[in-house]
């Protein structure tokens, strides 16, 4: 496949002739006209080499270099300047500001081709070499009112005690009516929806971070806003994207609690995720919806082996259907089951206090704690 080249120029016959120059040679180009016209092309097509010019009205290219490297989808990319500055001083800032390669115009072609193709062999070498980066669980209910959510934090807090070296983080993925801050004792509104204020090119580790809430576990929350879901901005699968990028490469654990849909953005996480944990209750309209989901994921070509089952139990009733019927009609054997334990959870909501926390010792921690160990065990 011909790698695909971004030129960032305000000059309109400099685009063309270097852009020309550069297809014939089998590259796939992109141009821009202006420093955030480049930023936004630079997000939404992944270039393999961006080249970029100093002196352009509104954002100059030493700010859209610097911009492009505080943003995870292209803080990696090579960027070759290629201007009319010319001054030992300008090459210095060109460097500094985060550029790979610097060229001053006029050049002869010859010139300019070689440094292309250099840039593209180092970086592909680069690449060859494994990136580490954070596993990634999703948490998927098969409807609302299931304990999912409260599934989540308390695997989140229980996997960030036996992993205490590792970076953990949850991520309440959702619209509206988040309940994450309010079990941890937070009132606060502050989360995941201030975020779309932010443009994706525009996400910082320094904006996620003004967001998010610390257990003291060490565990990091990203909650939802409590506000319904209607009355605040939607998310959207351009955030899903920006926010997983910035996750995976500053945590080792990526845990997000999803609502029961597959939307666009939810969607986009899901085929991100190294583990799902589809959660349901053992009654016969949540056995058909769990069907349905599984039929969907299939859609998204997500890997059986990926997909675990979950069985929430909210209260005891005669009219339970059994694991057996579940794993029958699943394909599927299951994994955990959470029992009831109406008191502890009452008492978690009055004292804002996890169960996990508040009793380590009970039969849902210890069910909660075999769901860890099969995670850590996976990866």
């Amino acid at each position: 496949m011909p790698y695909t080249i971004l030129i960032v120029d305000d000059d309109i016959e400099a685009l063309r002739l270097v852009g020309s120059m550069l297809e014939r040679k089998g590259y796939n180009i992109q141009a821009a006209s202006s420093g955030m016209q480049g930023l936004t092309s630079a997000v939404e097509t992944q270039p393999d080499l961006i080249i970029l010019d100093i002196m352009m009205p509104g954002m100059d290219g030493y700010e859209v270099a610097k911009k492009l490297r505080n943003n995870p989808h292209t803080t990696n990319t090579p960027i070759l300047f290629f201007t009319a500055k010319s001054t030992l001083s300008d090459k210095i800032e060109g460097f500094q500001s985060g550029g790979d390669g610097y060229l001053t115009k006029p050049i002869h072609p010859t010139e300019l081709i070689t440094r292309v193709e250099a840039l593209l062999q180092r970086t592909a070498r680069q690449q060859k070499v494994a990136i580490p980066r954070g596993k990634t669980i999703a948490f998927l209910p098969v409807k609302g009112g299931t304990g999912n959510s409260t599934l989540a934090l308390n695997t989140a807090i229980s996997l960030s005690r036996q992993a205490p070296d590792k970076k953990v983080i949850l991520v309440e993925f959702k619209d509206g009516s988040g309940s994450l801050a309010l079990q941890v004792g937070n009132s606060t509104d502050k989360g995941l929806q201030e975020l779309l204020a932010h443009k994706p090119i525009q996400l910082t580790r320094e904006a996620l971070e003004g967001q998010m809430l610390r257990y003291s576990t060490g565990l990091h929350l990203l909650p939802a806003t409590t506000n319904p879901a209607g009355t605040a901005p939607l998310l959207t699968k351009k955030l899903a994207t920006s926010l997983y990028a910035h996750l995976t490469a500053n945590y080792d654990y990526l845990l997000f609690d999803l609502p029961p849909s597959v939307t666009p953005p939810v969607s986009e996480l899901l085929r991100q995720a190294d583990y799902i944990l589809l959660s349901l209750a053992p009654d016969n309209i949540t056995l058909k919806l769990a069907q349905k989901m599984r039929h969907q994921l299939q859609k998204l070509n997500i890997g059986e082996y990926k997909i675990k089952l979950a069985l929430i139990y909210r209260a005891h009733t005669a009219s339970a259907i059994t694991r057996e019927l579940i794993k029958e009609q699943l394909h599927q054997d299951i994994l955990g089951s959470i029992p009831p334990v109406p008191d502890l959870a009452q008492e978690s909501w009055t004292t804002r206090r996890p169960m996990v926390t508040g009793h380590p010792l009970s039969l849902l921690s210890r069910q909660v704690k075999m769901l860890v160990d099969d995670m850590l065990e996976q990866f």
